[in-house]
């Protein structure tokens, strides 16, 4: 580097080491830093669902549905709106509470085992800001408060309940599906929790139970829930008879926002699977009138798979919950690549891309977390999308891993 003193004279002064292996990393990586701050679409950053975009972002989602805020409280986003929590954008497919009265315990459709049940309605603050929480203590051991719906043999069927400890020197237990207790550990903070047990139905009673151990013991409860899938997915509310709430349909125009799907391209998001959702079929893009342009991800074979038609192989996918993903497609060198937490999989050749164009005139809509295609439906995408962005070339590795922090 250089300087200049008062005489106007040049001063030499050592490169900074740190400066300096940042520009040798640099040259080495080949990150274009220019091009990197240039996507053609970035949405679902915090706080700001269109950071940029050509048109306009439709979530689409025929029902209202229920979300946890940032500072951990229940809100409910009317139709159409997008849903933020802590761990990104909320998107879900579509699912059904079999619970009646999910608020009431003292409703008829609830049971309790024994005379010595007391339920307080109307206890405490619940976890959506209402005053209507349910006080349950034990009059006598292992009393249960409970009900059963309808479901069929080899259904995968979760409870799910927010509890706070009032007093208990006993276990806490979740009776979910089959007929045997499970149970759950809550701390004793003060706070709500929300906790959930998944099972496989072996008969066509759909039980949910809620048990305590020993007597006296007395916790609040709020917000029940029964459905079948084999994880907790967004409150539903119901009176007299079950609701569902639609699945999340978020889209935009794809000319403008993404390449034709045959060129260059890279699409880069954080993904985070709602627990046992990792371990099902996800649609996290899809693109109409290509039904073989999407990428979804493969419990079967832990990959992401599969664009124009060719499975995308990664490094074995990680069993985890919250992953960095990226896909590039280079047309020039007719390679695929899928990067999990900046770590890329194996190259995918191919002698030939799908040869298509996105054209103003006959608008193709891109489809995030689900399919763009009525059959694929079943593949909905459930957990938190953040941070996605397309860009009109494909990204070398270092630029990968920069994007990605890793």
């Amino acid at each position: 580097m250089m300087g200049w003193n008062n005489m106007f004279e040049p001063i030499r002064r050592p490169i900074n080491r740190v400066d300096n292996l940042k520009y040798l990393n640099d040259t080495i990586t080949n990150i274009r830093y220019s091009k990197l701050d240039n996507p053609l679409c970035h949405i679902f950053k915090k706080n700001n669902l269109e950071d940029t975009l050509t048109g306009t972002l439709t979530t689409t989602r025929n029902s209202s549905a229920t979300y946890v805020d940032m500072y951990g409280v229940l809100k409910t986003a009317a139709n159409n709106v997008s849903r933020q929590e802590g761990k990104g954008w909320l998107f879900e497919g579509t699912s059904t509470n079999l619970l009646t009265y999910s608020n009431n315990f003292s409703n008829a459709d609830w049971s309790q085992n024994d005379a010595g049940v007391i339920l307080n309605n109307n206890y405490g603050i619940s976890p959506d800001g209402q005053v209507d929480s349910t006080l349950f203590t034990q009059g006598v051991n292992n009393e249960i408060v409970g009900q059963v719906s309808p479901v069929l043999v080899g259904d995968n069927v979760t409870g799910s309940v927010w509890i706070k400890i009032v007093s208990v020197t006993g276990h806490i237990s979740l009776i979910v599906g089959p007929n045997s207790p499970n149970i759950v550990t809550i701390p004793d903070d003060g706070d709500w929790h929300r906790v959930s047990v998944s099972n496989i139905a072996t008969d066509v009673s759909g039980r949910f139970y809620i048990q305590l151990q020993n007597q006296g013991d007395s916790i609040e409860i709020s917000r029940s829930q029964l459905e079948t899938l084999p994880f907790a997915s967004s409150y539903m509310h119901t009176t007299n008879t079950p609701v569902t709430r639609a699945a999340d349909l978020p889209s935009f125009n794809g000319y403008n926002n993404m390449t034709s799907v045959s060129d260059s391209h890279s699409i880069l998001m954080t993904i985070n699977h709602i627990d046992n959702a990792i371990n099902r079929f996800s649609r996290l893009l899809g693109v109409s009138d290509y039904n073989y342009y999407y990428l979804r991800t493969n419990p079967t074979t832990q990959k992401i798979d599969s664009v124009n038609g060719v499975s995308i192989n990664t490094i074995p996918r990680p069993n985890l919950y919250s992953y960095n993903y990226a896909y590039t497609q280079d047309s020039g060198k007719l390679e695929r690549i899928s990067y999990v937490n900046g770590v890329g999989g194996v190259v995918n050749t191919s002698t030939t891309f799908a040869a298509a164009n996105l054209t103003p005139d006959v608008p193709e809509k891109v489809v995030i977390g689900n399919s763009a295609h009525a059959y694929s439906t079943s593949e909905a995408f459930f957990g938190h999308i953040s941070d996605f962005r397309i860009y009109d070339f494909a990204l070398n590795a270092g630029e990968v891993r920069f994007l990605t922090g890793e």
